[in-house]
């Protein structure tokens, strides 16, 4: 496996961050939708945040690595996915500093509140926490689409330079 990127073929570390945060990203989204219909105070609930915030919190370590990894590489979509998911990420620790709610609360070590309550500005937090959701399910869509067009029709080979090596025979260019 190639670690570096090169003009075929993007390396296998920035392959890893890409396609792993695509999954957790798409499990973020799947889980809030699901968490909606929760009781709250029924426990499954709490596990549900839990699990919401670790991937969170996970989420945003493998974008600073992602970041320092591909500086210069991004186009606008990555750009803009970048930016709303630091946005998601650090809305969702808003709104949980702002209830007062720590994040991790019974794990080893929490990530401090660095504001006071106000719940006020927590649901201002929460609203721009599911906005900034869609527009990540929106971004991931054109993201996804602007790469098959490049398959497609303009026959290049972006979709194939992302695409793990083991992979390459479902991506032909004819």
């Amino acid at each position: 496996m190639q670690f570096k990127n090169t003009v075929n073929l993007w390396g296998g570390i920035a392959q890893a961050l890409h396609w792993a945060m695509a999954v957790l990203i798409l499990q973020q989204l799947a889980n809030s939708h699901y968490m909606v219909f929760l009781d709250p105070g029924e426990g499954q609930d709490r596990f549900f945040y839990l699990f919401h915030e670790l991937l969170g919190v996970l989420i945003l370590v493998l974008l600073v690595t992602r970041l320092g990894w591909q500086v210069g590489a991004s186009h606008a979509s990555n750009t803009g996915l970048y930016a709303a998911t630091a946005v998601m990420v650090g809305s969702s620790w808003l709104m949980a500093s702002y209830a007062g709610f720590p994040v991790f609360p019974n794990a080893p070590w929490t990530l401090p509140n660095f504001t006071r309550q106000n719940l006020d500005y927590g649901r201002w937090a929460y609203n721009v926490h599911v906005w900034i959701g869609w527009a990540i399910l929106g971004l991931v869509t054109v993201h996804a689409v602007a790469a098959i067009k490049h398959h497609v029709i303009d026959k290049d080979d972006v979709l194939r330079r992302m695409t793990p090596i083991w992979a390459y025979k479902w991506i032909t260019l004819k």
